[in-house]
């Protein structure tokens, strides 16, 4: 069990690694911005890398799993699986009334990866939430209107 969760956290290192270093013309993902607003956070509050890898691991599979509801042909990771004796339910989600289902997952991503990244770096790493940390970065994605909902 350890061993294949190290495995895993591994691959998601290196698939974030890859994806930082990997030049694009486009414009960049929402998951992109995510992961490197990740590793800002990880640049500026120190762990032992085994956390880091942990944490990298968990965004990543957040947001992939936010993602893949969107999508007919992706199975979610945890939503709707059960890990360990650890059962995660999921009935589905409503697709969004305009149709736009680019939209909809952008915003499950980040609504994701933020709630995520805001868990482990204001519980991990004090002072988190000053200025240009994550609370910055809710207001700068206007995260404050769709928290409230």
């Amino acid at each position: 069990m350890a061993h294949s969760l190290l495995r895993s956290a591994l691959l998601t290192l290196t698939l974030v690694i890859i994806s930082v270093h990997s030049s694009s013309a486009q414009q960049n993902s929402v998951a992109r911005q995510w992961s490197e607003t990740q590793l800002s956070c990880i640049r500026k509050y120190f762990a032992k890398p085994t956390v880091h890898a942990r944490h990298l691991s968990h965004v990543s599979v957040a947001m992939f799993d936010a993602w893949a509801v969107y999508d007919d042909e992706a199975q979610p990771y945890f939503l709707g699986q059960t890990w360990g004796g650890f059962n995660c339910p999921f009935n589905g989600i409503p697709m969004p009334a305009d149709g736009d289902l680019i939209a909809a997952q952008e915003k499950a991503i980040s609504y994701a990866a933020y709630r995520t990244l805001w868990n482990r770096y204001t519980i991990f790493a004090p002072g988190a939430n000053r200025p240009y940390g994550l609370s910055w970065i809710r207001y700068r994605h206007n995260f404050h209107r769709l928290l409230r909902r």
